[in-house]
């Protein structure tokens, strides 16, 4: 079993093309899920629910998952981009968990 250290992992990260790649997809999962809480905000606007529509821009994303779970055929699409975004956002956050958890 191969143990990954975290001065093997940074080494790993002073590749130029592994922070391109960790830059890339940060961006275009960022990107995807404030879409989404965009695409998500402007149905509740549309649909005239006021109260969804506050907490949708006051949080993006994070009231854009709830939303589309709630409301499963006009939520459908936002909720698919959020989610996305997120899990495109996850291998940046993985680093910096195991960053902070190894020190």
């Amino acid at each position: 079993m191969m143990t990954l250290d975290i001065r093997r992992f940074l080494e790993w990260l002073g590749y130029d093309w592994t922070v391109v790649l960790l830059t890339g997809l940060t961006a275009a999962g960022l990107a995807m899920a404030w879409i989404g809480a965009l695409v998500a905000l402007l149905t509740a606007l549309g649909r005239r629910q006021w109260w969804w529509a506050a907490a949708l821009l006051l949080t993006g994303p994070l009231a854009a998952i709830p939303y589309g779970l709630r409301y499963r055929v006009e939520g459908a699409y936002p909720l698919r981009l959020c989610v996305g975004g997120l899990l495109l956002v996850l291998p940046l956050a993985l680093f910096v968990l195991y960053a902070l958890v190894s020190r």
